[in-house]
Order: structure tokens, then C-alpha cells, then sequence
């Protein structure tokens, strides 16, 4: 009797021990997360994307890395697709971002990844390297290089907000001519400039008027007859005192 009661006692050990009060050892584990803002671009305007990634002391490099995983459906990206991070690095305000892959980075692309840093109180100015070419030239919205790292402020001509915005075509696209070039604007009487350059020599200066002007945002569109090469139309807003270029920039395009 003993016997038989003792052997009741471990099945029933048993038994409990395979409850629903034991762990299942394959069940997932949730990973906290926190959004942030990358930055990519839809129809040649640079717009903010909030996506989720792992909260982690690293944050502005899971920020970066989800900027490198490419854009939400309807948007682009101009960052090159096999562009790699290498490296990151913050001190006084400064990010150094090391990349395998962007030697010739275009503007397009430092605006993703300078706005995506500096949306980090921590970040004021950004710079980028390359693992083979060393550091990349940074360019105003002028194309002029930078002798210094980029702020956000250096491609605020790439915004909606920006006094010229073009629209189209895209930045540093193949395009066959004639090409239309359109946008918005805010402008003072609604007329602003266009130049076409191939290479040191100004081809043509076209006045563009908008269907409104400051303060009001207008549309424009226009027809450029370009020659085949590498062409860069420059856009601005003469000074009224003066006639210097206010509010410029700059699209590269080649003409097959």
C-alpha cells in the first residue's frame, strides 16, 4: 500500500511539473524599441520617415542603420544600396560617420544622413567618411565644397519649406532633352532665375515666373533644350539690392 502511494505522489509531481506554469524555453522575448526620424526623399523633396529600432545606448547608430535598410514604400533613397557603417562617433557635438561605399556621395544623400544625426540633440555638425577614400566632400546648396562638417542648415534647400523647391527631375538622374524642370516657389513678384552650366561655362539664364508670389507659394514649370554631358542648373533669387543670388539651388543632371 506504501508502495502504490508512493507511486501516485511522483506522478503527480510529475504532472504538475508540466503545467502551464512552466517556461516554454522557445517562446520569443519582446526587444523594446524607440522611433526615430530618418530622413528620405519623395519626389526630390527631403521628408522625415519615424520608424522603430532597438533601445540602445547606440542609438544614433540603430537610427543610421535603419536609414541604410532603405525607404517606407512611396519614398527613395539616394544613399547607394551597398553602403555600409563602419563606424560612428560623437564628441562636442560632432558626428564622424565612416561608410564603406560613398566616395561621391551625392548631395541628395548627405542631406539623409546629416538630417538623420543632427535630429539627435547631442549632434550639432556632421562629417562623412569613406573606408578607402578617406573623407567625402560635403557641399553647400551652391555645390560649392564645404571646408567644414555639415549642419542641417546646409540643405535646407532640399526641404518643402526651402524658398525654391524642385520637384522635378530628380536630382542626379539620367534625363534625354528637352527636360521639363518644375517646382513651387516663394518669391518676390514671383520671379526668380535659372542658369545652365556644363562644366566653368554658363550656357543660358532664364527668368521663371511662379502662378504666385511671396507670400504666397506658387507653382513653375519650364522647358530647357540641354546639350548631352554632365549639366548643373543653378536656381535662385536675384537680390533686390543688388542682384546677388539669394536662396540658391543647385540640380545635376545628365543629359544623354
Amino acid at each position: 500500500m506504501r508502495t502504490r502511494l508512493l507511486a501516485v505522489t511522483l506522478l503527480t509531481v510529475v504532472l504538475t511539473g508540466c503545467g502551464t506554469g512552466t517556461s516554454d524555453p522557445t517562446a520569443s522575448t519582446a526587444v523594446a524599441t524607440r522611433p526615430v526620424a530618418t530622413f528620405f526623399l519623395h519626389d526630390g523633396i527631403l521628408i522625415r520617415a519615424t520608424v522603430q529600432v532597438p533601445d540602445t545606448a547606440g542609438i544614433a547608430t540603430a537610427a543610421l542603420e535603419a536609414l541604410l535598410a532603405g525607404p517606407p514604400v512611396g519614398d527613395v533613397s539616394a544613399i547607394p544600396t551597398d553602403t555600409r557603417l563602419v563606424r560612428l562617433a560623437i564628441a562636442d557635438g560632432a558626428a564622424t560617420a565612416t561608410f564603406s561605399g560613398v566616395d561621391g556621395l551625392t548631395r541628395s544623400a548627405q542631406a539623409q544622413i546629416v538630417s538623420t544625426l543632427t535630429r539627435f540633440p547631442t549632434v550639432h555638425s556632421v562629417a562623412i567618411r569613406d573606408t578607402k577614400a578617406g573623407s567625402v566632400t560635403l557641399q553647400d546648396a551652391s555645390g560649392a565644397p564645404l571646408a567644414r562638417p555639415a549642419t542641417v542648415a546646409d540643405y535646407a534647400d532640399l526641404t518643402a519649406d526651402a524658398t525654391i523647391v524642385v520637384t522635378s527631375p530628380a536630382r542626379d538622374s539620367s534625363v534625354s532633352s528637352p527636360v521639363r524642370v518644375a517646382g513651387t516657389a516663394v518669391v518676390f513678384e514671383a520671379t526668380f532665375r535659372l542658369e545652365v552650366w556644363r562644366g566653368a561655362t554658363k550656357l543660358e539664364t532664364k527668368s521663371i515666373m511662379a502662378s504666385s508670389g511671396a507670400p504666397e507659394r506658387g507653382t513653375w514649370a519650364t522647358m530647357l533644350d540641354l546639350p548631352a554631358g554632365d549639366i548643373k542648373l543653378v536656381l535662385y533669387e536675384p537680390s533686390a539690392e543688388d542682384g546677388r543670388p539669394l536662396h540658391t539651388t543647385t540640380v545635376l543632371l545628365h543629359v544623354s
